[in-house]
């Protein structure tokens, strides 16, 4: 059984000590963590406190794409980084 994200708006203070914006977080219905983890290959979220699986994915969103876009180009810099790093030994 998948259980459902809880979301939650907190304020937060912007750069500007003075002003104060909301902002929407993410929750473990379980024990309340904000520490939820995506994992794209299971198509699947979890709480990496409790291990309770809070979301599945059967629709990959635009918003998991970008996500994902991002990752796959860190580790390519990464693979860069490290071929240059290797050839200059």
């Amino acid at each position: 059984m998948v259980n459902i994200i809880k979301y939650v708006a907190v304020k937060v203070k912007s750069d500007n000590e003075d002003e104060e914006k909301e902002e929407i977080i993410e929750l473990c219905p379980e024990c309340q963590s904000k520490d939820l983890i995506k994992d794209f290959h299971r198509l699947e979220t979890y709480c990496a406190d409790c291990g309770l699986l809070v979301k599945s994915y059967d629709i990959i969103t635009f918003e998991d794409m970008e996500y994902l876009s991002k990752l796959k180009e860190k580790e390519k810099e990464a693979k860069k980084k490290k071929k240059m790093q290797g050839n200059s030994g």
